[in-house]
């Protein structure tokens, strides 16, 4: 039997984490959050997540220079979360080297099927 990927939520609301938490309840996900006071590069050697689902609309860090770094410094794959309709946004996510966009608010089917999709994308990485 394979191991549960590992996702990490990074800078999101609480409200945003227990959303995508019962979104992916059923699925065979570990799942972790960090708030924007710990260090997500921190996270990094010791989780070793598979995928990062990173808030991208929280003023108290860089966003976009963070997932730079995240790229630089792991193999795991970052879904950008945006304002809906963000499309500055969206631009500087996929320029800082985000793998995919998802809008929110965050709808279940579209959630799954792009963790789905980016989880498979992983495997052949």
């Amino acid at each position: 039997m394979s191991r549960p990927k590992r996702i990490l939520l990074a800078g999101m609301s609480d409200v945003d984490v227990d959303n995508i938490r019962e979104h992916l309840c059923n699925c065979d996900y570990q799942i972790r959050s960090v708030d924007v006071d710990v260090d997500v590069l921190d996270q990094l050697p010791a989780y070793q997540p598979h995928l990062i689902l990173l808030d991208i609309t929280l003023e108290t860090f860089d966003a976009f220079e963070l997932c730079k770094r995240i790229k630089q410094d792991s193999m795991a794959l970052v879904l950008a979360v945006t304002p809906l309709c963000a499309i500055e946004h969206i631009q500087r996510a996929i320029d800082s080297g985000s793998d995919d966009f998802l809008s929110k608010p965050v709808h279940r089917v579209e959630l799954r099927k792009r963790v789905e999709s980016l989880l498979k994308l992983q495997d052949f990485v």
